[in-house]
This record gives structure tokens, C-alpha cells and sequence, in this order.
């Protein structure tokens, strides 16, 4: 069938899908590479194993990006607390010698740094989200690739709760070891 197309009125790339229970035989496979215009044959599998690599290698970069991101979500919060201590030095101080406790003088800037982590983590979600979508929809563009789709996935509801949680809880921690530091400062300042 195929040797009496009239290749050149094809375009350069043409692309077609066998529907066949088993692979093509090697002189199948000659008898294809031989026909005129022909000079390369891709196979659907190798496409997947291509794509399956680059995931493998996007999810271990993702885990060493998501390290970093804790790394720096933690030193963001504990900087951003640390002056916003230091601004309100004098009220602070105003507070102890009144009899404020140190949670009290803490509470505040705990939620704070809850607030820094939860307004952090929606705005680098949405934008993690766009890029996923923008990154599927490249890669799932033909059909030797579109099951691929099926195969990968967002984050579900429990994985979405579960870091929420984490960056809500390094948020406090966060929080409370900038905003303790600051208070000892001040307990050995006035001693």
C-alpha cells in the first residue's frame, strides 16, 4: 500500500499508528526503512521511555527543589519575625516590664509567620500548577504519548493537606525560635 503513495506530495513528517497485536518483524521493518522518503522510524515506546526518563529526573530534581524550598521557607520566616521583633523592640520591652509572659509576646508573631507560610504556599502552588499544565500539555500532544496523562498527576487532596500542614508547622517553628531568641535578648538585657 504503501509503495504506490506518490511521496512527494506528502509533507516532510508523516505519522501513523499500526493497530496490530505484535511489534513488526525485523524485514517488516527493513521493507518500511527501503520504501523512498523514508528515514526514520519512531516508535511510540521509545517516545514513552523518553518521557518516563524526563519525569524520573523532574521528580528527583523536584525532591532537591523541595528541600531547598524548606530550607528557605524556614529562614524567610525566621528573618521576617526577627525584624519584625526588632521594629517593635521597645513595645516588646514595654510588654515585659508590664509582666507580658513570653507566649503572650509570641502569639502574635506566630501567626504571622502561619500567615507568611499559607500565603507562600498558594502563590507557589499556582504557579507549580501552570507549570505542570503547561509541561503535560507539551509532552501529551501526540497519541504515542497522550496515555502518558493517565499515568502522571497532580497533587491529591491528602498530599495538598499534609504540605500545608508541614509549612504551617515550620512556620511556627520558625516563628517561635526568631521571636525567642529576641525575647532572651531582652531578658539579659534587662538582668
Amino acid at each position: 500500500m504503501l509503495e504506490k503513495l506518490d511521496f512527494p506530495k506528502f509533507p516532510d513528517i508523516i505519522e501513523f499508528t499500526l493497530n496490530r497485536p505484535n511489534e513488526l518483524s525485523q524485514r517488516e521493518l527493513e521493507e518500511i526503512r527501503q520504501l523512498p522518503g523514508v528515514s526514520e522510524i519512531v516508535f511510540g515506546q521509545d517516545t514513552r521511555e523518553q518521557v518516563n526518563t524526563f519525569f524520573t529526573i523532574a521528580n528527583f530534581v523536584g525532591v532537591v527543589l523541595i528541600m531547598l524550598l524548606v530550607v528557605s521557607i524556614i529562614l524567610i520566616i525566621h528573618n521576617s519575625i526577627q525584624i519584625a521583633l526588632r521594629i517593635r523592640w521597645r513595645e516588646i520591652e514595654i510588654y515585659k516590664i508590664l509582666g507580658a509572659t513570653a507566649a503572650f509576646i509570641q502569639l502574635p508573631y506566630l501567626f504571622e509567620g502561619i500567615i507568611i507560610a499559607v500565603s507562600g504556599y498558594l502563590i507557589s502552588l499556582g504557579i507549580i500548577y501552570l507549570l505542570y499544565e503547561f509541561v503535560v500539555a507539551g509532552i501529551t500532544f501526540n497519541e504515542a504519548t497522550f496515555g502518558i496523562r493517565q499515568l502522571v498527576r497532580f497533587f491529591t487532596p491528602a498530599e495538598f493537606l499534609i504540605s500545608l500542614f508541614l509549612l504551617v508547622f515550620l512556620g511556627i517553628i520558625s516563628s517561635a525560635l526568631a521571636s525567642n531568641k529576641i525575647i532572651k535578648e531582652l531578658d539579659a538585657g534587662q538582668a
